[in-house]
């Protein structure tokens, strides 16, 4: 994929004014304004998160850079509200989420690859600079070194703003407009500027505020290469499984719906178990089956997510009846014909974690015992005793005597 790839030429997005595309993570969106290659690319995009969506934890081979839009960015350093701007250089490491929802512009693969300065800035608390060279400009630094500047710039209102840019300039309206080559410029959009450039603009009644950066397109030309074949091997694996995933989710959801016991939380759980099927991608082989790949991570994740906090309802999930149709298997028979639905649901739910996952994966998805045995990766002997336990819990749990069928 290319996408405004030619650094000799002028490049203009207006981001507010195209569709977001879907991501292989569920719940991150995005709008390319720069790109080569595929999942794995060197890429300049804006970034939307749903609330509680998150990516699987991943290493920045090529580094990450980010301005928060909106909303508030987090993983493990820390929340990182609007107006935080972020630099992960090459071999660090993160899990990204957002619990409310977030909107990012980031910048991929876009590093001096012996760089190793971490940054992390509110731009909110820092007061802007006025430019004795630019009169009506003031700046708030962000980084710089021997290769580019980044830096916040606030425009005065009906001001001219002339700049030459040896070294190109990048430039994203984050409130108010502008005019430049007669085209306006407002929130969302980005103007790229080849290296020896001039950027000639006229700000709007309201004034600009922009994301900039300079002197980092001075060595690049039109024939910016992709990244390697063994990244190139790495975004099949990414789409491989990507395309699996949605023919699999009413199993995962009806599944994590049941350990979870709670709405909220199997969302959570199908989220993150996704995401954690697309960092393990690889070890999903020729002839393994999907859907007991993703039960395996999906129950790995909730016995994570149970280590950590307890899940937040403990009483037994009321049925859903707008996601009956998702949750319900065509091709059974109505349990409701052959047994008191809502006590075997209710005895279901009173069993102890490990029994309850493994009676799940058994009576209601249909696993061997020998496929349960590998998904929750104990010994078969283990598998037999817990089903037997669990179906003599709930069996006793029926006034007469009923036992749960083999």
């Amino acid at each position: 994929m290319r996408i405004n790839a030619d650094f000799t030429k002028r490049a203009v997005v207006h981001a507010a004014s195209i569709p977001w595309m879907l991501s292989p993570v569920p719940g991150v969106e995005r709008r390319m304004l720069d790109r080569i290659g595929e999942e794995v690319a060197r890429a300049t995009s804006i970034v939307r998160y749903a609330p509680r969506s998150a990516f699987s934890p991943h290493t920045h081979d090529g580094g990450e850079e980010f301005l928060v839009l909106d909303g508030v960015f987090q993983d493990e350093h820390g929340d990182f509200p609007a107006g935080t701007y972020v630099r992960n250089p090459p071999t660090s490491r993160h899990t990204p989420r957002s619990e409310t929802g977030c909107t990012i512009l980031v910048k991929l693969h876009q590093f001096d690859l012996a760089d190793r300065t971490d940054v992390r800035l509110d731009t909110n608390s820092i007061s802007p600079i006025a430019s004795k060279a630019r009169p009506g400009v003031l700046t708030v630094p962000l980084f710089t070194d021997s290769r580019e500047n980044v830096r916040v710039e606030y425009w005065s209102a009906g001001s001219w703003i002339r700049l030459d840019v040896p070294g190109g300039i990048e430039a994203l309206v984050l409130d108010g407009s502008f005019v430049e080559g007669q085209e306006e410029f407002v929130t969302h959009s980005w103007l790229r500027l080849p290296a020896g450039a001039v950027l000639d603009a006229l700000t709007g009644k309201n004034g600009a505020k922009l994301w900039i950066k300079t002197g980092h397109l001075v060595d690049l030309s039109a024939s910016v290469t992709e990244p390697s074949a063994a990244q190139h091997g790495a975004a099949a694996e990414l789409e491989a499984v990507a395309t699996l995933l949605p023919s699999l989710l009413p199993r995962l959801w009806r599944f994590a719906l049941r350990l979870a016991r709670d709405r909220h939380d199997a969302e959570d759980l199908v989220e993150r178990a996704c995401a954690c099927a697309l960092e393990r991608r690889q070890q999903l082989r020729p002839g393994n089956a999907a859907i007991n790949f993703m039960f395996s991570i999906l129950h790995s994740v909730w016995l994570n997510n149970v280590g950590a906090r307890r899940i937040r309802s403990q009483t037994g999930l009321p049925w859903i009846e707008e996601r009956e149709d998702m949750l319900a298997d065509s091709s059974a028979v109505d349990p409701e014909l052959n047994m008191p639905y809502w006590q075997v649901i209710e005895a279901v739910g009173a069993l102890p974690d490990a029994q309850r996952a493994l009676l799940l994966l058994v009576a209601v998805e249909g696993l061997s015992y020998r496929e349960a045995a590998e998904v929750l990766d104990i010994p078969i002997g283990t598998v037999m005793s817990r089903l037997a336990r669990a179906r003599l819990t709930i069996g006793e749990s029926f006034e007469t005597g009923a036992r749960m069928p083999a």
